[in-house]
């Protein structure tokens, strides 16, 4: 069974496939893994808010004491009963970064997943969760109900996005910088897209003060479905450039959609 794992740029609210599932603790514990998306070269993952259904669940390390509803009624119905782990890119305690702190701050997944171990279960380059739902008829858990993760990938810069998608092999074009003006890319100039995205705009907010902001950033999952030049147009549409290819020089280059 092929699973589609998406990628995560900046901040999004996703879910994903269930990849991998089992019974403890005499049949009254589920244990799911959920990919959330494929690790990228560089960003770092942070997790904001989880969801379980429409309630958000508030944490005491990685187990739920509390949720709201969507009318932002507080319960304890899950208290005790819920656990995660968000992991980016392994399966080892170091690999956490959900919860950022308290207990499972730095607990190995191979751990807590049934039937895993640390040869064969390595989880690498994916960010994943582990949830532990105990069965809980009384309280409406009787399996894994739809679960979304507010999540941060640092990476956002539509410029450095473009370039680790142009580099990764594994969900990108696996493209080697030789045939790259990187510089068009990731320059720091607003004659490059990276300089040109982060360049500070100005602006006036809903208080009437002025203020600036970067030009364009990437908060967003990406298909990894779709094909490489679909992704990539849309990657420089979201940071206002043009893909081309530089016949002169041999290499493909970014053009920023601005005045020269």
């Amino acid at each position: 069974v092929e699973v589609v794992v998406p990628v995560l740029y900046g901040k999004a609210f996703t879910s994903g496939p269930i990849f991998d599932a089992a019974i403890s603790n005499q049949n009254k514990t589920m244990t799911y893994c959920i990919a959330l998306s494929e690790e990228t070269d560089t960003g770092n993952i942070s997790v904001q808010n989880i969801f379980l259904q429409d309630a958000k669940l508030f944490f005491s390390g990685n187990t739920v004491i509390s949720h709201n509803d969507p009318n932002g009624t507080s319960a304890t119905s899950y208290n005790g009963n819920v656990r995660v782990n968000v992991y980016q890119g392994g399966a080892t305690g170091a690999d956490v970064v959900f919860p950022a702190s308290g207990t499972g701050s730095s607990t190995a997944a191979t751990t807590i997943m049934p039937n895993w171990n640390v040869s064969t279960h390595t989880a690498n380059s994916l960010v994943y969760a582990v949830v532990q739902i105990d069965y809980s008829p009384e309280n409406g858990l009787t399996g894994l109900p739809p679960m979304t993760f507010e999540m941060t990938n640092s990476l956002n810069n539509p410029g450095n996005v473009l370039m680790d998608y142009l580099n990764n092999d594994r969900y990108g074009a696996g493209l080697s910088n030789t045939i790259i003006d990187t510089s068009s890319i990731v320059g720091t100039a607003n004659t490059a897209m990276r300089g040109f995205c982060e360049e500070l705009v100005s602006y006036i907010d809903a208080n009437g003060n002025p203020a600036t902001n970067e030009r364009y950033e990437i908060n967003g999952v990406m298909t990894t479905f779709s094909d490489i030049k679909t992704n990539i147009d849309k990657i420089c549409a979201a940071g206002g450039s043009y893909f081309a290819y530089d016949g002169k020089q041999g290499k493909f280059k970014a053009i920023p959609n601005r005045a020269f």
